[in-house]
């Protein structure tokens, strides 16, 4: 989620995950579009991969934000998307302000729909994040909607975070991230998906590997899907420029719902 016009195409796997790819360890972001999200690909209904997909990832979908306007998700639903997240909040003051579209519209559509926060450790602890993401997510275990989502990379171009670890210790980090999800486990009782990038993650955690129970999103903006990041050997979800692959055959609710409670 590195650009905010998030609108690149994402993939989610099955039970166990599986994840792919690794961006430029800069703290600018590589899609520069605009602040905080994916880059933006000019046709919401273009689902075709540019990058290299591995064997066996069928299901697609997107991830949107209010940079990508009113989304026709009828036309999304048509063009295959099977699953979608939309941005909800970020830090402990934004509310995206077309998430209520993007999430009932997705829904709306037969497609299943998830919200995701853009951490901001630099606000706040992860407790209160999660707190305030929680509260405007729209949560429900209905099998339409999947498990809430923490993006934590690279602060967007002109947010004002320090870069690339919002100033904080490895340490600091490890326990911030740590917050954050234990606090949605508690609320949800499931496990939070974590979108991040391996050259973030690994020097902004000091490579730690003990959050490998989360499933995993990761971004792909080169033709490679590894190394993954400190503690996973699997993904749940990748993320494209323009596509995503998706590993699962059933619906990405029940796998990522099956594989947060392993």
């Amino acid at each position: 989620m590195i650009s905010t016009t998030r609108s690149g195409a994402i993939a989610a796997l099955a039970a166990v995950a599986l994840l792919a790819v690794a961006t430029p360890a800069v703290a600018k972001d590589p899609g520069a579009d605009a602040p905080n999200g994916h880059p933006a690909i000019s046709d919401l209904s273009r689902m075709t991969a540019t990058a290299a997909v591995p064997p066996g990832y069928p299901v697609t979908g997107i991830d949107v934000s209010h940079h990508q306007g009113t989304i026709n998700w009828s036309t999304v639903a048509a063009a295959g998307a099977k699953f979608s997240y939309a941005k909800a909040t970020e830090g402990l003051s934004f509310i995206d302000s077309s998430f209520t579209a993007n999430f009932r519209g997705a829904k709306q559509n037969g497609i299943l729909a998830g919200a995701y926060h853009y951490a901001r450790p630099d606000k706040s602890d992860g407790t209160s994040q999660a707190n305030y993401f929680l509260d405007h997510a729209q949560y429900a275990q209905d099998g339409k909607t999947l498990i809430p989502m923490l993006d934590i990379e690279w602060p967007w171009e002109g947010s004002g975070a320090p870069s690339p670890c919002y100033g904080l210790s490895t340490s600091q980090m490890s326990t911030w991230v740590k917050q954050f999800v234990d606090r949605v486990y508690a609320r949800t009782g499931q496990r939070t998906m974590i979108y991040t990038n391996t050259n973030w993650w690994n020097p902004c955690t000091g490579n730690n590997a003990t959050f490998g129970a989360n499933p995993l999103f990761i971004a792909n903006y080169s033709s490679t899907y590894k190394p993954l990041p400190a503690g996973w050997n699997q993904f749940t979800c990748g993320s494209t420029r323009t596509a995503a692959p998706c590993r699962a055959t059933r619906t990405c609710s029940t796998e990522a719902s099956a594989s947060s409670r392993r």
